[in-house]
């Protein structure tokens, strides 16, 4: 178990930061101003995800100086929306509307994905928040999201164990804090819940985990990644808290773990710390979130969130790249033209020349959209999004390639159908724009091929640009790579 945030502990936290000054407040309850959650939105205009991360027994301030998580999710398209279930040990329910209440305002606000969800909980947050998961996936109907991740940082697990735990604290009165912090969640629960030996089926049945029953309220989390990070630093709790591993919450991490994993959930995992606990004031101890690696734990939530990493992409598909080609990939819709509202990713290949001005395949390229679900754009709806699509292009590069507003010329897309390939539709036409490199109008000529692949249940939309006449040799280089796709990986 942990040390509750003392209060001179709070006024140190509530320092200000460069995260705290770009956050904003929300009230989520127009009859109650307290009622509020903060938003640090991303960088980029496009949203990909969201972490809604919980602490307790303070306000949602309290964790900004604690962790950089925020100003990693920032730079990787993800919301972070930081919030606090107040002084909730366990999921009652006015906690669970309130959870509720939050993340419904979360995604009507933000237009977010709900299937792009994913809870932090810190400290005594983990237990009602791990229930809360469980509930979203016991009782979907009745809950507006289902969380697809969640993590917690020396998360408590077990109501029955946290009661046992009260109990030795207080006989063993070594630690004056954590003897104290024991009478007041002691008096809590019962005044709550009411004490053990009279309760023990309302305890089973509020408890996220129970080590006394093999099938209990976490089988609901078997099909969700999750998290449990701790510092496992037992000589330090031995030395200075005279606290054994069963005064901690680790053999219960360990033994959840380990259930899930038998019932098949292989996205579970027990993290042990690689850097001792520290708080922001220098403190040591084991319920702080410095424990988290926050760039790695970043890129597990994106893994689970199925948010695209470049580094890490490995296609589905086969797209072939020619000899010399360059090729790159990016999440669909880009950053600069969030208005389209396809989602999944760009697969671009760059002929040798593309940037050289001069050269025959100068602006030559052939981009895939990998596009989730089906879909059958007609030639109105693909000319707003290339138009989208490249009036965000240009709209990047005026600035920091200093071009003069008297050399902006307007977007035009025009397409009209053409006989398809085996199998799909093609679209082809022109778009006429400014070429930003040289800084002069431009036409690029372009060909649109749309084919559904069934089995991934996704979309596969190429496009073939270059400013050459269809008759001109590169066209027929362009042609191969949509040609040789297959929308599963060639063995």
């Amino acid at each position: 178990m942990k040390r509750l945030i003392p209060l001179l502990s709070l006024l140190i936290l509530l320092a200000p930061s460069t995260v705290a000054q770009n956050s904003q407040k929300i009230v989520f309850d127009t009859k109650d101003a307290t009622n509020y959650y903060l938003a640090i939105p991303p960088e980029s205009p496009v949203i990909r995800g969201v972490l809604v991360l919980f602490c307790s027994f303070g306000p949602p301030e309290s964790i900004l100086p604690e962790t950089r998580l925020p100003q990693v999710t920032c730079t990787n398209e993800i919301l972070t929306i930081v919030a606090s279930v107040k002084g909730a040990l366990y999921l009652d329910t006015a906690t669970t509307q309130r959870i509720s209440s939050i993340l419904q305002h979360v995604t009507n606000r933000f237009k977010v994905d709900t299937s792009k969800i994913a809870i932090g909980a810190y400290s005594y947050a983990g237990s009602t928040l791990l229930r809360y998961t469980e509930l979203c996936y016991q009782h979907p109907e009745k809950f507006p999201v289902r969380p697809r991740a969640i993590f917690t940082v020396d998360g408590s697990l077990d109501l029955i164990n946290m009661w046992q735990w009260c109990e030795r604290q207080i006989s063993k009165s070594y630690d004056p804090g954590m003897t104290g912090d024991a009478r007041f969640i002691s008096n809590a629960l019962r005044q709550g819940i009411g004490d053990l030996k009279n309760n023990l089926s309302l305890y089973q049945a509020l408890t996220p985990f129970n080590l006394a029953d093999t099938a209990g309220n976490e089988l609901y989390l078997r099909h969700t990644a999750l998290r449990l990070y701790y510092d496992t630093d037992i000589n330090w709790q031995l030395t200075e808290k005279r606290n054994s591993l069963y005064d901690t919450d680790i053999p219960d991490a360990t033994e959840l773990v380990n259930r899930l994993l038998l019932a098949g959930n292989d996205k579970v995992e027990f993290v042990a710390a690689t850097r001792p606990g520290k708080r922001n004031d220098g403190r040591r101890t084991p319920t702080a979130m410095s424990i988290v690696d926050e760039p790695e734990c970043i890129q597990w939530l994106k893994q689970q969130l199925e948010i695209l990493d470049p580094r890490t992409w490995n296609p589905p598909y086969y797209l072939p790249t020619p000899p010399n080609w360059t090729s790159e990939v990016f999440a669909l819709p880009p950053d600069f033209a969030p208005a389209i509202s396809l989602k999944g990713v760009e697969h671009v290949r760059f002929a040798p020349g593309w940037g050289e001005l001069g050269k025959a395949d100068y602006w030559t390229y052939v981009y895939l959209w990998w596009v989730e679900g089906k879909t059958a754009p007609d030639a109105a709806a693909l000319q707003k999004y290339l138009t989208a699509y490249y009036e965000g292009l240009i709209g990047r590069n005026i600035e920091r390639r200093n071009i003069p507003k008297e050399k902006l010329t307007p977007v035009r897309v025009s397409l009209a159908p053409q006989p398809g390939a085996a199998g799909g539709t093609r679209y082809a036409g022109r778009i006429d724009m400014l070429d930003y490199m040289a800084q002069r109008p431009m036409t690029l000529h372009c060909v649109a091929d749309i084919k559904y692949c069934a089995a991934a249940g996704r979309t596969a939309i190429f496009f073939q640009v270059s400013p050459q006449e269809s008759g001109h040799p590169i066209w027929k280089e362009m042609q191969a790579i949509p040609q040789q796709f297959h929308c599963e990986k060639q063995p």
